[in-house]
C-alpha cells in the first residue's frame, strides 16, 4: 500500500501556515490512518521518538 503524497513542508507555495507561522495539519491530524500525518511530519524533518 502506498502513502499518498502530502504537499506540506516541501514547497513554499503549498505550505499551509496559521497566523503564528506554524504548519496546519487539520486535514490529516484526525485521519484514521496515521501514515499521512507521519509522512507530513517527516517532510518537515521531524523524527518520532
Amino acid at each position: 500500500m502506498s502513502v499518498p503524497t502530502v504537499e506540506i513542508g516541501t514547497d513554499a507555495e503549498h505550505k499551509e501556515l496559521d497566523d503564528s507561522g506554524k504548519a496546519v495539519f487539520d486535514c490529516i491530524y484526525d485521519a484514521p490512518d496515521p501514515r499521512l500525518y507521519c509522512h507530513a511530519m517527516a517532510s518537515l524533518d521531524y523524527r518520532f521518538p
